[in-house]
């Protein structure tokens, strides 16, 4: 109710802003007519900038109106800010998204307001069109149904790039399977189609005799060869066995120590999240496996090798 007041207050103020103050003179003898005459006059310079008065009348016009003092255009402005506000917070619920912002912790709260909006309005628009497009059309074309199809809006979540790429840089290469269709989905990647062009870790390019002109036949063919020539394999020896025996079976070894990665990616949402509790891990991972199988395998290669230096 204040409010409104107020406003009312606000628009009546600006009607009257920058106008000067119109005194209309009239002399003893005027009559009704007269003075209604003049008075017309008066309300019509504000309007029409216009009037017309006998000459035995005088309108005088007062330029500082008391309280109107200062720049008419930071008043008006400051009003046109303040109703683009209020549409803002109509339409999105907040305003640093539309307006200037003053932080970005504050910004990245209206931007959560955002997003609610847009899930409330996603569920709005998923309701009507089941109510007027859904049911009218299976009711239509098969008759009513105890059970109707429904239809739902996604709104997709903004996700950290920044947090995941660290995450999976230093969780997949110890272990840690993930599908990269998720990965994609989360990210907003489509998958690419078999013919497209993607992208992928750079090759080194092969070494070069520097003492040869790099445009010179020779050196052309001999680098294409060498960058696509099959390195010879070694002949395999005592240790590899070792190795190809303990590396069988080695997913199920690290099991116990991945196992409680996993549990822990599954329940929360967030990388955040998953940063914070992954200290939490260390005492539910069994590493005694792993332990007792590095353990065989480094013994059977020490005698490998001492038996290696003996003959």
């Amino acid at each position: 109710m204040c409010k409104n007041y107020s406003v009312k207050d606000w628009m009546r103020f600006l009607e009257t802003y920058g106008m000067p103050l119109r005194v209309g003179k009239y002399g003893p003898e005027a009559t009704a007519d007269e003075r209604d005459i003049l008075r017309r006059a008066v309300r019509g310079l504000g309007v029409d900038a216009a009037a017309i008065v006998p000459q035995s009348m005088e309108i005088e016009l007062i330029r500082e109106a008391a309280g109107q003092a200062g720049s008419g255009a930071s008043v008006f402005q400051a009003a046109a800010d303040w109703f683009d506000s209020q549409v803002s917070k109509a339409v999105l619920g907040q305003t640093m998204t539309a307006d200037s912002g003053s932080s970005l912790a504050q910004a990245k709260v209206h931007n959560e307001v955002r997003l609610d909006r847009v899930r409330y309005d996603s569920r709005k628009l998923a309701r009507t069109v089941n109510r007027d497009v859904v049911t009218p059309f299976i009711d239509l074309n098969f008759g009513p149904q105890k059970q109707y199809p429904r239809v739902y809006y996604r709104v997709p979540e903004p996700e950290d790039i920044a947090a995941w790429s660290d995450a999976l840089a230093k969780l997949v290469p110890v272990g840690l399977r993930v599908e990269a269709s998720q990965v994609r989905d989360r990210l907003g990647f489509a998958d690419p189609d078999t013919k497209a062009e993607v992208l992928s870790i750079p090759t080194a390019a092969p070494a070069t005799d520097l003492n040869h002109a790099h445009d010179c036949p020779h050196c052309r063919t001999a680098a294409k060869a060498l960058n696509r020539a099959t390195p010879p394999a070694a002949a395999p020896d005592e240790i590899d066995d070792i190795a190809a025996d303990h590396l069988d079976g080695w997913e199920r070894q690290m099991d116990p120590i991945l196992n409680p990665v996993r549990r822990l990616a599954d329940e929360v949402d967030t990388a955040e999240e998953f940063t914070r509790r992954l200290p939490e891990l260390l005492a539910q991972m069994d590493s005694a496996a792993l332990i007792r199988h590095l353990a065989t395998a480094a013994f059977k290669a020490r005698g490998q090798g001492d038996a290696t230096d003996d003959a």
